[in-house]
């Protein structure tokens, strides 16, 4: 069985009782718009903001997309979460990437060049894991910012803090969030943007019909009648990460950033690639990131407790090896 410690997956699957419930729901139909709403309505409830704020979207991802190709002048930084560029590059928009520094140092200056543009800016960032603003800095750049500040909070759940109360409908903070981490859903592609009616209604006459499925709708409804449950999964990513962080830093010459998130950025001495081959022996893949942050660096997904453990061994052989390829067995 393989383990995917690469795509920040939340490593827990809904409980069969979900599956059952869902399940008996009729799937002959179309989702209708009762439905929708429904379930717009309990996002909005449950995360605190007005329900004619919310458009549902086939996971964040599809929103982002709408938003770039209803602007088409967009910036966010580099590195970040790949779709960004994705969709620029792919769709041949006026996009500008703004370098962070080294040390992932926000560059506030450079940034307000592009402040005619839609930013987007990923809280925790990928792939960092930190939250490289607070509340103090994202109100300042709302003061400052010409267009509107697309605040992508898809791994927020594991931070300390979200921003997302910090939305105005009246105002240009627009804010992306996803049922794909904390919430087990990342096969049934759910996700939601808040924003001012202003950007709503001329995406709500883009997106296709039909957008978002009767079993992600139902699944939705499932688990925000549990938010209990889903905080002890979210605890149980945030356990594991201290856990891996600590046993990680202990390790010479490995440096570890202090992820929010549920991924741990790290950066070797020794190429990310003989890990990444080793790891496949024992059926666990992790994220090569060496084109993207530098020589050595790679992210891991936090995951099971057991999976965990036999990537710490891993790690902890390949970087204590004195020969290439001489490491113990997990």
């Amino acid at each position: 069985m393989v383990v995917r410690l690469h795509l920040n997956e939340n490593p827990w699957d809904l409980p069969p009782e979900a599956k059952a419930w869902v399940a008996d729901q009729r799937w002959h139909l179309y989702p209708d718009e009762g439905l929708y709403d429904l379930v717009r309505a309990r996002v909005a409830a449950h995360w605190g903001v007005p329900a004619e704020s919310v458009l549902l979207t086939n996971g964040a991802d599809e929103a982002i997309a709408l938003l770039m190709l209803w602007y088409r002048r967009v910036a966010f930084w580099r590195p970040a979460f790949s779709g960004y560029a994705w969709v620029a590059r792919g769709w041949e928009l006026d996009a500008v990437e703004i370098p962070l520094g080294p040390d992932f140092e926000v560059p506030w200056d450079a940034m307000l060049e592009a402040r005619d543009r839609l930013l987007f800016i990923d809280r925790p960032h990928n792939p960092s894991g930190l939250c490289l603003l607070g509340r103090a800095e994202l109100a300042d750049l709302l003061e400052r910012w010409a267009a509107w500040v697309v605040l992508d909070e898809t791994y927020a759940d594991f931070a300390r803090a979200s921003l997302t109360d910090m939305f105005d409908p009246e105002g240009r903070l627009i804010v992306l969030r996803s049922f794909s981490k904390s919430f087990c859903m990342a096969g049934l592609r759910l996700g939601f943007m808040v924003a001012p009616r202003s950007v709503l209604k001329p995406l709500e006459v883009r997106r296709l019909p039909f957008n978002v499925n009767r079993l992600a709708l139902y699944t939705a409804l499932w688990v925000l009648d549990r938010p209990e449950l889903f905080r002890t999964y979210v605890d149980a990513v945030r356990r594991e990460r201290q856990a891996m962080l600590e046993r990680m830093a202990r390790l010479p010459g490995l440096r570890v950033w202090p992820s929010e998130a549920n991924f741990i950025l790290f950066q070797g001495p020794r190429p990310i690639e003989g890990l990444v081959r080793r790891l496949a022996e024992y059926g666990i893949q992790i994220r090569n990131l060496e084109n993207v942050v530098g020589p050595g660096a790679g992210r891991v997904s936090v995951g099971r407790p057991e999976d965990n453990a036999r990537f710490l061994n891993t790690l902890e052989a390949y970087y204590a090896a004195e020969v290439p390829g001489r490491l113990a067995v997990p």
